[in-house]
């Protein structure tokens, strides 16, 4: 039966399990089963036995917040009427509030989170404290008032973590608590989180509040204080989460009539319960003893039996231990025939088993020396394969060195012939023209300079020919061995200039000698430094930013198709190119994300096979701040895209994501690993950009 300060104590339950206009806030069941056993306590018979009108359950109460306060306002002076029509007076409130602690985006004031809270604007449509405290202030100003909280700031969502703010939740709500008696109950200090553990029905501080108010302290008194329960709770998180528990505190911001927090209040269940055991072990030792003194007297009478017996067996035990005699002396004799012929047989299954190991031994050593010679010879024929192979490829080499080198002389031997018939017509025309004027005499000498010129070009033109196939040679002995990360652009068009260049010679008998040597001469040379110029920009060119200094951080390589973004300050490497780029549509799930990632891998992806779905700690590289943003939509591929899965799973059915926009982004969240969509239907804009560690 309720006793009469149970019907002097109101309660009002707060909170909410499910936000369906603020997605961002995890819907969480813990948070419902909390709150309905916290109820069952106030009402029923082993806790405080209020009757089921001075509780409040506003718990999932779909109304905005001022007819949630109201209601709270009217509670309280409806049962302070009825009391004072009865010739009494309410005397505790106790209010317990579970579900999310937030901050508003504009004055920064704290809030809690109830039903129709809206994302778009949480202080208008949440509990404000302030709106909270001045309620509690007006309609129950002499009361003793006892506030639980139990809630968190949303960072990452579901069962795993809930990132919170309750040092907010405590200086708001003590500063609007300056009279009268009031004492907080916080579930974590100002810089620590309060926890949901994954598999916990209930959050981790409910779940020891309702341990110890069901359980007690068998050395505390009748009632538990709040402070004791305080105690009680930091106990239980400490034995049952030592490595993760977070630290609750109580705080009396109002101690002008007395510190209200070290009241008797809460039943303890465990009050008496040593003295009980006590008694129980005094009885059950004087049982024990009792049965010890049957035990001795039939222990007595059975050993005077026992005696009697003995005598009897003594007669019976002589007449038998003759027979047996008489019996072992026989067996004795059969024994050590039996013994004598077993000996005999065991020694020789013994000769026949050492016979055996020693073949078995033979048989292995032969067989290792047979393996062995094997092995020899394999790696003799695998040698002398490697041999043929390296002569087979250097005489290879060789013969298109002897060739190349062939067409170079056959060319140098036509040169030098043409030069020698420009020399004796030259001498030829000079002879002829002894008597020229002068003006003929300074053309023939202009046309003998020209020739020497043209010669000196020509051994010039033999000397670079010459060292370009000579690179060429080195280049293809290198392509032999492949390089599984792909190889340099610059040796790539090297590689293609000389293989022009060789072309251009081949070609070069079909025209006179001489006339278009120059002309390939410049080709190869042009294609060498547009190649070169081609890779510089390639690898080292800088993209230009809204802000140079973070700009310059990142450098552009990979093929045109595949291009990277290398982070010189995180050492991490990016794909330019998000999934909606290479596929022209948003990703379905977090599953496709990885899939993604495993197929870039399978095709080489840029030359490299290490790609995955970034972390949000590596998304946060480049997603600190609205700059970083900026700088990252200018120097990646353009996008349609403004979510990224990470590969962050808080759960078996949960992943996180990360917010690109430039001036909203930079959030970390977490949801299902399916499709999301916007509150009017339209589908989230969610895409994957790959990282790979490059250093």
């Amino acid at each position: 039966m309720p006793d009469d300060r149970s019907t002097r104590m109101l309660a009002v339950v707060l909170g909410a399990s499910t936000f369906p206009n603020a997605p961002k806030l995890a819907d969480g069941r813990a948070f419902y089963i909390s709150a309905a056993d916290v109820i069952d306590y106030l009402r029923g018979e082993s806790g405080l036995t209020l009757p089921r009108h001075n509780i409040l359950s506003l718990f999932d109460d779909s109304r905005s917040p001022s007819d949630q306060l109201m209601e709270i306002a009217g509670f309280l002076t409806r049962h302070e009427l009825e009391l004072k029509s009865e010739g009494a007076r309410a005397e505790d409130l106790l209010i317990y509030y579970v579900g999310h602690g937030m901050f508003t985006r504009g004055d920064q004031a704290y809030c809690l989170a109830i039903r129709s809270t809206n994302e778009i604007n949480e202080g208008a449509t949440s509990i404000r404290a302030t709106d909270l405290a001045s309620v509690i202030k007006e309609n129950a100003a002499f009361l003793r008032r006892y506030l639980i909280f139990d809630c968190c700031f949303a960072a990452s969502i579901y069962k795993e973590f809930q990132s919170g703010a309750l040092s907010a939740a405590r200086v708001q709500i003590a500063a609007e608590f300056p009279e009268h008696g009031t004492a907080l109950l916080c579930s974590s200090n100002a810089r620590e989180p309060s926890l949901a553990p994954h598999g916990l029905e209930r959050t981790m501080f409910s779940n020891a509040l309702l341990e110890a108010l069901r359980n007690g302290h068998p050395a505390a008194g009748r009632l538990l204080s709040f402070s004791e329960l305080g105690d009680l709770i930091k106990e239980n998180l400490r034995t049952e989460y030592p490595e993760s528990w977070v630290r609750p505190e109580v705080h009396s911001p109002d101690q002008r009539e007395g510190d209200i927090a070290s009241i008797p209040l809460f039943p303890n269940h465990a009050y008496g319960q040593l003295e009980l055991e006590e008694k129980l072990r005094q009885e059950a030792a004087e049982r024990e003893a009792a049965a010890k003194r049957i035990a001795e007297d039939r222990a007595a009478a059975e050993q005077e039996a026992a005696k009697k017996a003995a005598a009897r067996r003594k007669v019976e035990e002589e007449r038998a231990a003759r027979e047996r005699f008489e019996q072992e002396q026989l067996a004795r004799e059969a024994a050590e025939a039996k013994r004598i012929a077993e000996e005999r047989a065991a020694a020789e299954q013994e000769a026949a088993k050492e016979a055996a190991a020693r073949r078995k031994l033979e048989e292995e050593r032969a067989a290792r020396e047979r393996s062995e010679q094997e092995q020899l010879a394999r790696k003799a024929a695998e040698a002398k394969r490697i041999a043929e192979e390296r002569a087979a490829a250097e005489l290879k080499t060789a013969k298109e060195a002897a060739a190349r080198r062939k067409v170079e002389e056959e060319r140098a031997a036509r040169e030098h012939a043409e030069q020698e018939r420009l020399a004796r017509e030259a001498a030829e025309a000079k002879r002829a023209t002894v008597e020229v004027n002068p003006a003929e005499r300074q053309t023939a000498t202009s046309a003998t300079t020209t020739g020497v010129r043209l010669r000196t070009k020509r051994w010039i033109l033999a000397l670079v020919c010459l060292g370009l196939l000579v690179l060429t040679i080195w280049w293809a002995r290198g392509t032999h061995q492949p390089d599984h990360k792909g190889s340099s652009p610059i040796s790539s068009e090297l590689s293609d200039g000389t293989s022009q260049a060789d072309s251009g010679k081949r070609s070069a008998p079909s025209s006179p000698p001489g006339q278009d040597i120059p002309q390939q001469l410049d080709k190869m040379q042009s294609a060498a430094e547009a190649s070169q110029e081609k890779s510089s920009a390639q690898f080292d060119k800088v993209l230009p930013g809204e802000n140079s200094d973070l700009a310059s951080r990142f450098t552009v390589g990979g093929p045109d198709s595949a291009q990277t973004i290398l982070d010189t300050k995180s050492g991490l490497m990016w794909a330019r190119k998000d999934y909606w780029d290479i596929s022209g549509r948003y990703l379905s799930s977090w599953d496709e994300a990885m899939q993604f990632a495993a197929t870039s891998n399978a095709e080489s992806y840029a030359g490299y096979t290490d790609w995955h779905v970034p972390s949000v700690a590596e998304y946060r590289t480049i997603n600190t701040s609205k700059t970083d943003r900026q700088v990252a939509a200018h120097i990646f591929e353009k996008t349609d895209a403004l979510i990224y899965w990470a590969s962050n799973t808080p759960g078996p059915y949960v992943a996180s994501y990360v917010g690109f926009e430039i001036k909203d982004g930079g959030y970390a969240v977490s949801g299902s690993r399916t499709e999301h969509h916007f509150a009017d239907g339209s589908i989230m804009p969610m895409s994957v950009r790959l990282v790979r560690r490059a250093k």
